[in-house]
């Protein structure tokens, strides 16, 4: 999806919504991963089997 606005980006009166697609799709991906790793090792902790 981020490559698909990328040619919008060259249009003058869209340039604006593409470049707010293509970052707040980077952000939200970027945040979405880090959220949910956080959650996943403040519920189950990091466990050594022995």
């Amino acid at each position: 999806m981020r490559l698909a606005a990328w040619p919008i980006t060259l249009d003058p009166i869209f340039s604006g919504l593409a470049w707010a697609l293509i970052f707040g799709l980077f952000v939200s991906t970027v945040f979405t991963r880090v959220v949910i790793t956080v959650v996943y090792y403040m519920v189950y902790g990091y466990r050594v089997t022995e």
